[in-house]
């Protein structure tokens, strides 16, 4: 099974990340929302044209299953905490307690 680990930062409340998934690139953009108390994430492609916009970052949830009509990775875009909680990441865990995950297609 091919995963791959989306590298996030711990120092910023706002970030993107430049990431080739399947020979795409993708830009996934980063940030924190504090009424939400929650982590969002949006999808761009490589010219940060928007593909997907929005999507809370929730644990153990497929986070695009229901958007593989758009122009986004067709593997599943989900978090995990990594302690077995099941809680979803606050400011100071995302990328620590919780990652972020991509597992490509071809295990789909």
């Amino acid at each position: 099974m091919a995963i791959l680990e989306i590298p996030i930062r711990n120092d910023l409340n706002a970030f993107k990340e430049f990431i080739t998934i399947e020979g795409v690139v993708y830009v996934f953009r980063f940030y924190f929302n504090p009424r939400a108390n929650l982590w969002f994430v949006d999808v761009l492609d490589e010219e940060e044209n928007s593909r997907l916009l929005g999507i809370p970052i929730q644990t153990n949830v497929p986070l695009t299953l229901n958007f593989k009509h758009l122009d986004i990775p067709k593997g599943f875009l989900f978090a995990i905490d990594i302690q077995g909680k099941g809680k979803d990441a606050n400011y100071d865990d995302f990328g620590k307690r919780i990652l972020f995950l991509y597992e490509e297609t071809k295990n789909v």
